[in-house]
């Protein structure tokens, strides 16, 4: 993208269309951000106990009963549990694969896609293992 320079008749580049002023190289290591990471491996987790956590919020905002939710989440649970965990799995890929192919133009410390990596999957079995436990809880109050 170029812009017209004023009275001179040539063109020069224009500058970079970043509120933040970071540079070229700033901006594709953004792939690898902390943010990225941790909202990453959260919906990876939340992905992951699906099963779970979709009948019990179902019962907490009043679409179902606390008996319904508990059998549905015992049902899937027993029956779908391995979709849900595979499906986590595959969205927790995705977003380290995601990341990596933004991070690939520049060089980036392996030390930092570990970190990444590490990050992704610690907040993704953090959020699985507390969802867990509430939706665990609850099912133990309900029946």
């Amino acid at each position: 993208m170029t812009a017209k320079t004023s009275g001179t008749g040539g063109f020069r580049p224009a500058p970079p269309d970043d509120r933040q002023g970071r540079s070229g190289e700033e901006r594709v290591r953004g792939g690898l951000t902390i943010r990225r990471g941790v909202l990453g491996g959260i919906a990876a987790g939340l992905i992951g106990i699906g099963c779970c956590a979709g009948p019990t919020v179902a019962a907490l905002l009043g679409v179902i009963s606390a008996s319904t939710a508990v059998s549905l989440a015992g049902n899937l649970y027993g029956h779908w549990e391995w979709a849900f965990l595979l499906a986590g799995t595959l969205a927790a890929a995705a977003v380290v694969v995601t990341a990596r192919r933004r991070a690939r133009s520049c060089a980036v410390a392996p030390g930092r896609q570990r970190r990444f990596l590490v990050l992704v999957a610690f907040s993704a079995l953090a959020t699985y293992g507390i969802l867990y436990a509430v939706t665990t809880a609850l099912g133990r109050l309900a029946s």
